[in-house]
């Protein structure tokens, strides 16, 4: 293998943080896609520390093999996925390639784990979905605040509730998918209103387990919250990860363990306004306006430098033993960088902890979250 990363969909708004970010780190490298004057001038934009330039197709097989084969980790940048996403996927499968991503389309990673989760586990590879800021900060943080608790008492963790504040604005990318999903249809919306899409589902009802649609005042956080608009793919990894881990001994979580997850605000009305959500023809009609972000177009940096998020955990095993743990960090598409970029190097050093297509807690549980911490 002549690399050991190949970046493929650079080009994109998430894609160029990503290139920015490997562009640091004295890795071998190489970006990957469809369109070379776009590549050209990502790599440009990296000075001295350009990349080299792979040409491939997701619609030509023997292209995008030619690409995939030259790398060792793949991370995938390229979106929608349910749209592009699969045939990237299926050429990692098939040619022994581990891989991370930062999709947020829950019915696809569905489809993956359906297809290739057996063959990949055979196959000694790692896949791992949703590697950016949905759903790392989440996933780890519900996976290392119960590990904490039941290494501190001794009991793991029945419950685990998590309370996001963010402050930032979504890219081009992230609305393009969110209207794709939506124009899918009613097959594709009811499965992302499965909590249990991914697994997971207990043997008897968890209140934790249901989706928050409402407003109300939160005594743990005194605070008002309300939805968070990730909670419906960061909840549905996590309980992934639960499933993975069901009947291992190292897992922090007890049997049937339920997550919860929602946003906090500042004020009641600022919780009620979370409830509220723009109808689909009226955010197409403002993306072609120029009211909201085309895919590609994301925050500017000054934008990014006032964005950040915080995320206060707390796991609670069956006796009341409560465990408090925050995890905060930078603008989330920095972060979606960062976290994406660390799993790639995680997995080209050898570091993944299971096979498969697993979650980041799952698949990357062993000294992930310090390498993001020195990072």
């Amino acid at each position: 293998m002549k690399y050991d990363i190949v970046l493929w969909g650079g080009s994109g708004y998430s894609g160029r943080l990503i290139a920015r970010y490997l562009s640091t780190k004295g890795v071998k490298w190489a970006i990957g896609g469809r369109n070379k004057e776009r590549l050209e001038k990502v790599a440009e934009g990296l000075g001295d520390k350009r990349p080299d330039i792979l040409l491939g197709d997701v619609n030509d097989k023997e292209s995008l093999g030619d690409v995939v084969r030259q790398g060792k980790v793949i991370i995938g940048a390229a979106g929608p996925f349910s749209l592009v996403g699969t045939p990237l996927v299926e050429a990692c499968v098939e040619l022994g390639r581990h891989y991370v991503d930062i999709n947020g389309e829950t019915p696809w990673v569905r489809q993956i784990i359906d297809a290739h989760h057996q063959q990949a586990i055979e196959s000694g590879i790692t896949l791992i979905p949703n590697c950016g800021f949905d759903c790392v900060p989440f996933d780890i943080g519900a996976y290392h605040t119960a590990l904490h608790l039941k290494q501190r008492t001794g009991e793991p963790a029945l419950r685990v509730r998590s309370y996001i504040d963010m402050k930032g604005s979504l890219s081009g990318g992230t609305l393009n998918t969110g209207i794709t999903l939506e124009e899918m249809g009613f097959s594709v919306m009811k499965k992302m209103a499965d909590p249990f899409l991914l697994g997971g589902r207990p043997s008897k009802p968890n209140p934790l387990d249901r989706d928050t649609r409402e407003a109300s005042y939160n005594d743990e956080m005194q605070t008002w919250t309300g939805p968070f608009m990730m909670a419906p793919i960061n909840t549905r990894v996590v309980r992934r990860s639960i499933h993975l881990l069901d009947g291992t001994p190292d897992s922090p979580f007890a049997p049937d363990a339920g997550y919860s997850e929602v946003a906090v605000a500042t004020s009641e009305d600022a919780a009620k306004r979370l409830c509220a959500k723009v109808p689909l023809e009226k955010r197409k009609e403002m993306v072609a306006a120029g009211k909201l972000p085309k895919p590609g177009e994301g925050p500017s940096d000054s934008a990014i430098e006032k964005s950040s998020f915080s995320c206060d955990f707390f796991a609670e095993s069956a006796s009341g033993k409560v465990l408090h743990a925050t995890m905060k960090g930078g603008d989330p598409y920095l972060e979606t960088a960062r976290m994406a970029s660390e799993a790639a190097l995680h997995l080209v050093d050898g570091k993944m902890s299971a096979y498969g297509v697993v979650t980041p807690a799952v698949g990357l549980s062993a000294g992930y979250l310090e390498k993001l911490q020195l990072s």
